[in-house]
């Protein structure tokens, strides 16, 4: 137990520092996120490195904690390179076509490093799907990221409720950590950002802990339906966003007023109260993973997925109301 107090102590001062000071390097190189008009709120323009300082805590952390911690070469691999497609896109903005084709080229690359869940038994087809979860979580967590605190703070239960219930590796403590010391700069009104460094940093964060985790039960595919209830807000807000977008006419991945956050602040939710109301989320919508993760009755199971279920319907329709 010392050791994790330790160890999140010395992470949390590590992320608190390093985000200070990529802030103040953002703003000395003009590396920020200028208002965006359909976020009224946004009316200054913002920090951006918010994922590079996450990075480096996580990076210096490790270092001066060699004596306890080990980190796996393939998840430092695929988390650098996703951190920095993000950042260059935080720099120049790719195009969709040009971003998802770089996220493609990543995803598919760590994958092909031995980054993989037994999904069918079959190599090709575990290969595909697992490049196909990544890129999904990255997209959902860089779709969620636009409210103050928001997407690291999902990020960060997501990952501290994996480690509470299934054993992960002491890394996943140091990120969420990291992610704290982020929190303290980004929680509203926020100076610095995640960007999508941050954003596919976290995505891709989760999914790589799930795909390296032993599944639940003895069917493959089945095994691994709990931890998709690990990110269920961010894919939450992913498919609400598609559906709403499609039948308003509009491309999917164009920008428009519709994430949850956003329907919520119009419907009078300050930022805190937004932020509160998707914490709250991210944590009861976990209740099929706890319960797997608990070796509960398949009657507490399949209540639990119900409850989840009837919430998110619940959840939909008073949104769109916005």
């Amino acid at each position: 137990m010392n050791v994790y107090i330790v160890t999140l102590g010395v992470t949390i001062g590590i992320g608190i520092i390093l985000t200070g000071f990529c802030r103040w390097l953002a703003r000395k190189i003009h590396f920020v996120n200028k208002p965006n008009k359909i976020v009224v709120q946004h009316t200054e323009s913002v920090a951006y490195l918010g994922g590079l300082a996450v990075f480096l805590s996580f990076l210096l952390s490790h270092f001066i904690l060699d004596s306890i911690a080990s980190v796996d070469v393939c998840y430092l691999l695929g988390a650098g390179l996703f951190m920095v497609l993000g950042l260059v896109d935080d720099a120049i903005e790719f195009k969709p076509l040009h971003k998802f084709i770089l996220q493609l080229g990543v995803a598919y690359g760590v994958v092909g490093l031995g980054l993989h869940f037994e999904f069918t038994g079959s190599d090709i087809l575990d290969y595909l799907i697992s490049g196909f979860w990544i890129l999904i979580l990255v997209n959902a967590y860089n779709l969620i990221d636009v409210c103050d605190g928001l997407a690291a703070g999902v990020g960060m239960i997501g990952l501290i409720i994996m480690g509470g219930f299934i054993q992960l590796p002491l890394s996943a403590l140091i990120l969420a950590a990291s992610i704290l010391g982020f929190l303290f700069f980004n929680r509203p009104n926020a100076s610095i950002y995640l960007g999508d460094s941050g954003s596919h940093l976290l995505g891709f964060s989760i999914a790589y802990f799930q795909l390296t985790s032993i599944g639940f039960g003895d069917l493959p595919l089945l095994s691994f339906l709990p931890f998709v209830f690990v990110s269920l807000l961010p894919l939450y807000e992913l498919f609400f966003l598609i559906i709403i977008r499609k039948s308003k006419g509009l491309k999917w991945w164009h920008g428009s007023p519709d994430h949850l956050a956003l329907r919520l602040q119009k419907m009078g939710w300050s930022k805190w109260q937004t932020l509160g109301i998707g914490y709250c989320l991210s944590i009861v919508t976990t209740l099929p993973f706890v319960a797997s993760s608990l070796d509960a009755s398949l009657i507490l199971i399949i209540m639990a997925y119900l409850i989840v279920f009837g919430l998110l319907g619940v959840f939909t329709r008073y949104l769109l109301k916005a």
